[in-house]
This record gives C-alpha cells, sequence and structure tokens, in this order.
C-alpha cells in the first residue's frame, strides 16, 4: 500500500495515475464520452497498489458499485472508515501498546489515502467536464463536487447517456444471437459480452456473474469444440463459476483444441452443415430453370449450341460457379469427412432421394415450386394457368433467384 503522511501528501497523478488528466469534453457530453473518461477514472483508481479488494486491483472499487466489482474480483472492496481514537497509550505491555499504536497509523494512513485518491479523482472530472454539466452535483458555497464517483457516473449516464431499457433488451437479445469463429480468439467472445455488461451497468442495471456466464455458455454451446469444455465447467463446484474462471476456462480450452488439431478450420466445427444447405438451396434454384436444364442435358449439339447462344450471360456465368462450388464442396465434404462418421453418412444418403431438387415447375401465383400453372389448386387473384418460366405473365418469381433483383 502507498504510504501516505499529514505532512506530505502523495501526488497520486504524477506518481501512480495513468492518465494525469482526463480527455476534456466540451457541452453536454454523450454515452461514448461518458464511457471513455469512466475507463480513464477506473484505470487511475487501479493503478495505486492496494492490499484491499483482493489486493490485484488497487483502489478501483472507489469508481465502481459492489456488483460490478464483484465480477471483477472475488474479494470485495470495503472502503477504509475513520478509525476511533486509539485511546490511551500505557495499557497493556510495552509490545501490544506499540502493536496498536502502528495498526492504528495503518488505519488512519489507508483511510486517508483512499479519501485523496477520491478526491484527486473528482477533481480530474470536474476538469474534463464543464460546469453546466456537473451543476446539480457541485456543492454552492464551494463549487466542489460532494458525490460519490459511481454516484456521479450514474447521474451522468442517467442524464445524458440516453439508455432506454428497450435498447438493454434488444443488445442482449443481439448478443445471445451471435456466432463464435473457431479461427478468432474466444477473447472476442468475452470482449462482446463486457461490451454489454458495461452498457447495463450504466443503465443501471449491473449483471451479475450467473447472467453472463449463461450468455457466454449460449454462445460457446452453438460451436461444438467446446462441448467437452461446458461438461467440465458444469461440473465445477458453484464457489468457482466466476465470471473471471469462465473466461480462463474457456481460453484454455481454445488453445488445447487448436494444439490438438492444427489443421482444423472453421467450417468442420460449426458451419460445415449451414454452408451445405445454402448451396443445396442454390443448387435446387438453379435446377428449376430451363436454360439449366438445357444447357446440361445430352441433347444434339445444334440444340445445345442454340441454347447457350441464347442463355443470358449471367446464367451461363452462374452456372460455371455454381458447377464449380458444386465439384469443390464435394470434395471438400470427402476430404474433411472424420471417419467415425462414414457409416452415418451413407446412412443418410441411402435414404436421400435420387433427385433433391423438387421445385422444378412453375406456377403464376407461387413461383418456382413442385406445380404447374395449370394444375394450381391455391390461386392469387388473377392467376394465369399459361404462365412458365418461359413467359411468366407478370407471375410471382419467388425462389426464381436467376432474375435480377427488383
Amino acid at each position: 500500500m502507498a504510504t501516505y503522511t499529514q505532512d506530505k501528501p502523495i501526488n497520486y497523478r504524477e506518481v501512480y495515475f495513468t492518465y494525469a488528466a482526463l480527455r476534456k469534453i466540451h457541452g453536454n457530453p454523450t454515452y461514448n464520452d461518458i464511457q471513455h473518461i469512466y475507463k480513464q477514472v477506473k484505470a487511475n483508481a487501479a493503478s495505486v497498489p492496494s492490499t484491499l479488494g483482493g489486493g490485484q486491483h488497487g483502489h478501483l472499487g472507489l469508481t465502481t458499485n459492489a456488483t460490478t466489482y464483484t465480477r471483477i474480483a472475488s474479494t470485495p472492496y470495503v472502503r477504509p472508515t475513520a478509525p476511533t481514537t486509539l485511546g490511551p497509550n500505557n495499557i497493556g505491555t510495552a509490545a501490544q501498546i506499540a502493536e496498536n499504536r502502528r495498526t492504528h497509523n495503518l488505519a488512519v494512513a489507508s483511510y486517508h489515502q483512499a479519501n485523496l485518491i477520491e478526491k484527486t479523482i473528482l477533481n480530474q472530472i470536474q476538469e474534463a467536464l464543464d460546469d453546466s454539466v456537473l451543476m446539480p452535483l457541485l456543492h454552492e458555497d464551494t463549487g466542489t463536487i460532494t458525490s460519490s464517483i459511481p454516484e456521479v457516473f450514474k447521474y451522468l449516464f442517467d442524464t445524458y447517456g440516453n439508455i432506454t431499457d428497450q435498447m438493454i433488451h434488444e443488445e442482449r437479445a443481439t448478443l445471445l444471437q451471435h456466432q463464435y469463429i473457431h479461427e478468432q480468439p474466444v477473447a472476442n467472445i468475452f470482449s462482446k459480452i463486457h461490451k454489454y455488461a458495461t452498457l447495463a451497468e450504466a443503465h443501471g442495471t449491473p449483471e451479475t456473474d450467473p447472467q453472463l456466464i449463461s450468455i457466454g455458455k449460449t454462445i460457446l454451446s452453438n460451436a461444438r469444440i467446446f462441448a467437452d469444455a461446458i461438461e467440465k465447467w458444469n461440473d465445477k463446484p458453484d464457489t468457482d463459476k466466476t465470471w473471471s474462471n469462465f473466461k480462463t476456462h474457456f481460453t484454455a480450452a481454445q488453445i488445447n483444441y487448436k494444439k490438438a488439431r492444427p489443421t482444423d478450420t472453421t467450417g468442420m466445427h460449426q458451419y460445415t452443415n449451414n454452408t451445405a444447405n445454402i448451396v443445396q438451396e442454390v443448387l435446387q434454384q438453379l435446377d428449376t430453370h430451363p436454360l439449366y436444364h438445357t444447357n446440361n442435358q445430352n441433347t444434339t449439339g445444334t440444340h445445345t449450341a442454340a441454347a447457350v447462344t441464347q442463355q443470358p450471360s449471367d446464367i451461363s456465368a452462374l452456372i460455371t460457379a455454381v458447377n464449380d462450388l458444386k465439384n469443390s464442396m464435394h470434395s471438400n465434404i470427402g476430404h474433411n469427412s472424420h471417419p467415425q462418421n462414414d457409416a452415418t453418412t451413407t446412412q443418410t444418403q441411402n435414404r436421400r432421394p435420387r433427385n433433391p431438387f423438387k421445385n422444378q415447375k412453375y406456377c403464376w401465383t407461387h413461383g418456382a415450386c413442385n406445380h404447374t400453372s395449370k394444375v394450381c389448386t391455391q390461386r392469387a387473384h388473377g392467376h394465369k394457368e399459361e404462365a412458365t418460366f418461359s413467359n411468366m405473365l407478370g407471375g410471382s418469381t419467388k425462389r426464381c433467384f436467376w432474375l435480377p433483383s427488383t
């Protein structure tokens, strides 16, 4: 712990603070402005060594609420209070008297140190923001801030942050739908969760460790590589299930997985099925186009040449690209398939119909589908039975992906 003497207090700005001055903000601050100086304030408080709150985060506890600090450190930060009077010094043995005096002096020093750090940071905040912004927090006679640091930022976020309940709800929903990418560090996920946590804290509804862990597990559960790690995490004692331990656990899990399987790719983990489904859909839609069939059927040379001459250049290029994609996909699936899944894959393939492309006909009401305009049983107003792929008569273009976007 940094020492304090009444004769010469420490200049914490010069000796310890990461930021001797906070970024100056002119006029009313925005949410990002407030978060920026709040981050600087927390860095300054954490830069002063202390044994309080676990001893790893300095005096960070002076700047945050209890819920937020608990997410950072398992040991609560208890702000020093003014010690009681030492009392007579002649009670007990000489050693006891000396120890009592030493303990009392440390308590006094700790109390003054916390007050001085807080006062220095409050002065920095007052220098960074216009008086008109802080007016409700300033003492009428002294013109100084009389609130604590967490109270100051609560006021700033409430007044200028423009954070609504709907915004918190939407941010959380978006975060839960985030897809993890195996090639990126899992710390990227933690960063997104932390960003949401700071928003919730600014809103006045800070998230607890179990809440943040629940979000993290939801995102990582969609990535198959973490299945074993999640199972091991679930087996941990509840006392070990902190947000800090969660990040450490899954960071190590990703590192170990990559060491064991250095050649694995993203597609082999969670995107193989999605990619295959997308390609399958593209092939299915392309197969409904008559020019694709004409160009790929074994027809006479004259007929084929005419069809190719008539088909638009974009369709011709698309046919070539999709055929290349199809061949590449088949090659990659065969190369990346796991031996233990071969039997299952074979059984699945045997159950598939010979022709997976079912939307080969055109309906004026439904577009590319499995029936013609003439036999449609659920017709829209103005339905035309004579409509075909070659002459749609202004009908539906649903699933006719090869057509120009309107």
